[in-house]
C-alpha cells in the first residue's frame, strides 16, 4: 500500500511538471529500424586467463561471435551464421569457445566448437532432433567438457564427456528417465541430479561417479530448492531456496547432515534470484534481485568498494558485473537504465582504469527516450499489482491513447530497463502500461502460485484493473486503448478483447496461445517430465478440460468485435496455425478489421531482425488507424 500511495502521489504531480516540459519540443520520430534492428554488440565475456574478450556482433544481419585481445587489437570473427543469430556462446578454455546455432527453423540447435583464430571448427551434431547444453567446462581438463543431450531419447538428457580434439562423446551417466538437471563439483564429478515426476522433485546426491544417487532433499515444484555451486571443499552446496518461507533466499546446505546450515542472504520484499560466485575466492560474494529495479548486494569488502566506485562514476545507471577472468584481474561491467540498452566497460583492477568497449545501440539517444516510472494499483480483490508506466516525452499525461503491454511467460516479470516496445510506442505519442499480474515471478511463492489455473481469469482481471486505474487517473482516453503482447501476452490480448470488449479499441497478438489444450499437448519431448506441473499451473487436460476450453481464445472468437492484428511463426510448435486462419476468416466474415502476418522462418515469437522490423512497421499503421494519431 505504501508503494501505491507513493506512485499515486507522483501521478497527481505529473501535470505540474509537464507545464514546464511542454515548453520543450517533442523528440523526433525515431525510425522503426532503430528500435528493432540487432544490437551493434552484446554479451561480452572474458577468457579464463583474461587475455581475450568474446562478444556478439552483427555480420550479414545476424549476430555472430567475435574475439579480440584485451588490448583491443586483432578482432576476429569466429562464426559465420547467415540464416539465424548465434543464440549463446561460452568459453571452454583460454583458446576455445563453443556456440549454439539453430540447425532448422524449429527450436533445435547444434553445438559448434572453435578456437580463437577461427580454425578447427567442429559441429557437434545432435541426432534425432536433439538438444544439447553444457554442464561444466572442466577447468582442470584441457581437452574435455561435460555436456548433456537427448539424442538417445528425446524425452530425457544423458551426460557425456565431449572430446574437444576429436569431437567424439562418451556417455558417463545414462538417464533412468526422470533426471532433468545435473551439477558437477569443482573436480568435474557430477554429484547432484534433479529428478522429477512433474510435481514432486528430488535433489539426488552421490560422493563419486561410482556410487548410485540417493535422495538428499524431496520437495515439490512450488517449494524451490535449486543447488547452484559446491563450496570450495566440495562438502556443502550453495542453493536458492524458498522452503519454509515465502521469498527465495541464498542458503548454504550441509550435505553430510542433510540440513540447511545458514541463510547467506535474503530480502524481505522480493525473491533473491541470482548468486554471484567468485572463482578466485571460491565462495558466494553477492546476490541479485529485483525490487522496482535490478539490485546487486556484494559481501566481499574489496568488491563492495569497487561497486561503490562504479556507482559514483556512473550515476543514474544500473551497474552490473557481467564477466570476470578466473583471477579477477579484469572485470566487464554493463551500465544501463530505462533510456539506453547499455554500454560495456572493461575495468583493470590493478590500474583502476575503465575502458569503454561498446554501446549496445549507439543510434538510440537517451535524451529522446521516455521515463519508465514504477507504479502500483489494486486488483479487484485488493491484491497489490506492481508495474511501470511509460509516458510520451514532453506530452501532457491526460487522455492519451494507450497501449497495455502484457508480458509473456507468464512465469516471468517485467523489469526496469530499456523496453524496446514501450519506448517505440511512447516515441509515437502513446502511453504504455506494463504490469506484473499475479503469477509473475519475483514477488514470492504466494504471489506466483496465485496465478495457477488462472489463465483468462484472475490473471486477466489484474490486467483489466490496470486499464481501469489508468482511466480513473485521467491518463488514458477510454476510447483509445489497445492491448498487446507476445506469447502469454498475446493470449492475454485475445482474452482481453473477448472478456472486456468495452475496454479495448483494438488488440495485437504476437505468438499468442489460442488453444490451451493444444498448448498442453504440444510440449516438446524433453518437457515430458513437467506435464503434471503444467497441469497444476495451467490446468489438467482431463480434469479441467471444460475450464481450459472456456478460457481458450479459439473457442470464443464470436465474442471478438474489435480490430485485431495476428502475428505468428509458421513453425510455431505451441500454436496451431489453423487456429489463426480460423480467427481471421471469422472476423472477415463479420467485417471486423483483421490484419494477419505469418512468417515461414519463425518459430514461437519473432526472432529474426527483418521480421521484427516488418512487424512494427505494420503495427505502427495498425495502431494509428484504430487508436488515432497520437502526435
Amino acid at each position: 500500500m505504501k508503494n501505491f500511495c507513493r506512485n499515486y502521489f507522483y501521478l497527481l504531480l505529473i501535470p505540474l511538471f509537464v507545464s514546464c516540459a511542454e515548453r520543450e519540443s517533442l523528440p523526433d520520430l525515431i525510425p522503426v529500424e532503430d528500435f528493432f534492428k540487432n544490437s551493434e554488440t552484446m554479451k561480452y565475456s572474458l577468457s579464463p586467463d583474461g587475455n581475450y574478450i568474446a562478444f556478439l556482433k552483427g555480420w550479414n544481419n545476424k549476430l555472430n561471435v567475435h574475439v579480440r585481445t584485451i588490448s583491443g587489437e586483432d578482432t576476429v570473427r569466429i562464426s559465420s551464421c547467415s540464416q539465424s543469430d548465434v543464440v549463446e556462446f561460452a568459453w571452454i578454455n583460454n583458446k576455445q569457445l563453443v556456440y549454439y546455432v539453430a540447425k532448422t527453423d524449429k527450436d533445435e540447435y547444434n553445438l559448434v566448437l572453435t578456437d580463437i583464430n577461427n580454425s578447427n571448427e567442429k559441429i557437434i551434431e545432435i541426432p534425432n532432433k536433439g538438444v544439447a547444453a553444457i554442464i561444466d567446462v572442466l577447468p582442470a581438463s584441457e581437452n574435455e567438457i561435460l555436456i548433456k543431450d537427448n539424442s538417445r531419447d528425446n524425452k530425457v538428457f544423458d551426460v557425456y564427456r565431449l572430446n574437444l580434439i576429436t569431437g567424439k562423446k562418451v556417455m558417463t551417466l545414462k538417464n533412468p528417465g526422470n533426471y532433468t538437471h545435473f551439477i558437477a563439483d569443482h573436480n568435474g564429478v557430477v554429484r547432484l541430479a534433479i529428478a522429477t515426476d512433474g510435481v514432486r522433485e528430488a535433489v539426488l546426491h552421490r560422493y563419486n561417479s561410482d556410487e548410485k544417487f540417493t535422495p538428499l532433499k524431496i520437495t515439490n515444484f512450488k517449494n524451490i530448492f535449486i543447488p547452484q555451486y559446491f563450496t570450495a571443499d566440495n562438502k556443502n552446496i550453495f542453493a536458492i531456496s524458498n522452503i519454509g518461507r515465502d521469498k527465495k533466499v541464498i542458503v548454504e546446505y550441509d550435505i553430510e547432515n542433510n540440513e540447511e546450515s545458514r541463510v547467506i542472504y535474503e530480502n524481505k520484499s522480493v525473491d533473491v534470484d541470482e548468486i554471484i560466485f567468485s572463482y578466485k575466492r571460491m565462495t558466494v560474494v553477492g546476490a541479485k534481485f529485483s525490487t522496482w529495479k535490478r539490485e546487486t548486494v556484494l559481501f566481499d569488502k574489496e568488491l563492495k568498494y569497487l561497486q561503490k566506485d562504479f556507482r559514483r562514476r556512473f550515476k543514474g545507471y544500473n551497474v552490473e558485473l557481467v564477466s570476470a577472468d578466473r583471477n579477477e584481474n579484469y572485470l566487464i561491467t554493463k551500465i544501463y537504465n530505462d533510456k539506453t540498452q547499455g554500454k560495456y566497460y572493461l575495468y583493470d583492477v590493478a590500474g583502476g582504469e575503465f575502458t569503454k568497449l561498446a554501446d549496445v545501440a549507439p543510434w538510440i539517444k537517451e535524451k529522446d527516450m521516455a521515463d519508465m516510472e514504477p507504479v502500483s494499483y489494486l486488483a479487484e480483490d485488493n491484491k497489490l499489482i506492481n508495474g511501470y508506466l511509460v509516458l510520451p516525452k514532453n506530452v501532457e499525461p491526460k487522455n492519451l491513447p494507450t497501449i497495455v503491454y502484457v508480458h509473456g511467460g507468464p512465469w516471468l516479470r517485467v523489469e526496469f530497463n530499456f523496453n524496446k516496445v514501450a519506448q517505440f510506442f511512447a516515441n509515437r505519442g502513446y502511453a504504455v502500461l506494463l504490469m506484473n499480474y499475479r503469477g509473475s515471478t519475483g514477488y514470492g511463492k504466494k504471489f506466483w502460485t496465485a496465478g495457477f489455473k488462472q489463465w483468462g481469469q484472475d490473471m486477466q482481471e489484474d490486467v483489466t484493473s490496470g486499464v481501469k486505474w489508468l482511466v480513473d487517473q485521467n491518463i488514458s482516453d477510454p476510447d483509445r486503448i489497445g492491448i498487446m503482447g507476445f506469447s502469454y501476452g498475446g493470449y492475454s490480448a485475445l482474452m482481453g478483447l473477448i472478456d472486456d470488449p468495452e475496454l479495448y479499441a483494438c488488440g495485437i497478438s504476437v505468438a499468442g496461445v489460442t488453444d490451451l489444450l493444444y498448448f498442453l499437448e504440444s510440449v516438446p519431448p524433453y518437457w515430458e517430465p513437467f506435464r503434471k506441473m503444467l497441469g497444476e499451473m495451467i490446468g489438467d487436460p482431463y480434469k479441467d478440460k471444460e475450464m481450459l476450453i472456456e478460457n481458450s481464445p479459439v473457442h470464443n472468437i464470436k465474442r471478438i468485435n474489435a480490430p485485431l492484428f495476428l502475428a505468428y511463426g509458421a513453425q510455431d510448435s505451441k500454436v496451431n496455425i489453423r487456429d489463426i486462419k480460423k480467427i481471421e476468416l471469422y472476423l472477415k466474415s463479420k467485417n471486423i478489421p483483421v490484419d494477419t502476418m505469418i512468417k515461414e522462418n519463425e518459430t514461437h515469437g519473432f526472432k529474426n531482425q527483418e521480421n521484427k522490423i516488418e512487424l512494427f512497421n505494420r503495427l505502427e499503421k495498425f495502431v494509428k488507424l484504430h487508436l488515432g494519431r497520437a502526435r
